[in-house]
């Protein structure tokens, strides 16, 4: 289910490239003119920005772990393109912490930082007039992992602790976002919620393994501003 659930997101994101590709195959032509005069206020746009935000995530751990959500930020670059209206490409490439936390157990609360370098590829949509406009994000992101860090608990009883520490060196997944973003004379500002669901897991599986499955899921709040392209 979740290999499918991908393999449709890289489907869906190349739907879009191709909706691209036609509209640039097309000749100007009678039709052509036509379409213009029918979307007169539309103008391609290619764009280059920064994001950051804060968010909170958790592990869909199999079997099933007691944990609370633990905040985090994220800070990256982006690019995105709209070739026609209404439907546009994003790129991003995102510093992203991550990971879970236990209840806490006298006094002390374990809990595991996982950092990551997330490339999400992106369709966006959106509605609306040109300066305001509601949109939509959707499409799969791969994520390699730079760093775990254990807190918490003095070192003594974190090496007596029966949890390791996650060790898949990437994962992948599929994001979501909604938001609203406004026009000004330098680009455009926007705020986004998004989720980001975890795919793959951030434990590897063996016979022996602690886990069956261990699914990063992250929902984020974002300010990203995008800088008109003098391209």
């Amino acid at each position: 289910m979740r290999p499918a659930l991908f393999s449709f997101s890289v489907f869906f994101f190349l739907g879009t490239l191709s909706l691209f590709s036609q509209d640039a195959s097309n000749p100007d032509t009678g039709q052509g003119v036509e379409k213009v005069r029918e979307l007169p206020s539309f103008s391609r746009e290619t764009s280059f920005g920064i994001r950051g935000g804060a968010n909170v995530s958790r592990v869909g751990f199999s079997p099933s772990l007691d944990q609370r959500l633990t905040s985090g930020f994220f800070a990256g670059l982006a690019f995105r393109h709209i070739e026609q209206q209404y439907l546009g490409i994003g790129i991003e490439l995102n510093y992203l912490q991550a990971g879970w936390s236990e209840p806490p157990v006298n006094g002390k609360q374990y809990m595991q930082r996982l950092t990551y370098l997330q490339l999400p590829v992106l369709s966006h949509f959106y509605f609306g007039k040109r300066k305001t406009r509601m949109f939509f994000n959707l499409g799969p992101y791969v994520s390699f992992l730079l760093s775990v860090e254990e807190s918490g608990m003095p070192p003594d009883e974190l090496a007596l602790y029966p949890h390791q520490e996650a060790d898949s060196p990437g994962e992948y997944g599929l994001s979501g976002g909604i938001g609203l973003s406004r026009q000004f004379v330098f680009g455009r500002v926007q705020l986004e919620g998004r989720v980001n669901y975890g795919l793959s897991n951030v434990f590897r599986y063996d016979i022996d393994g602690t886990f069956l499955a261990s699914q990063n899921q992250i929902a984020e709040l974002a300010l990203s501003c995008y800088f008109n392209s003098p391209f």
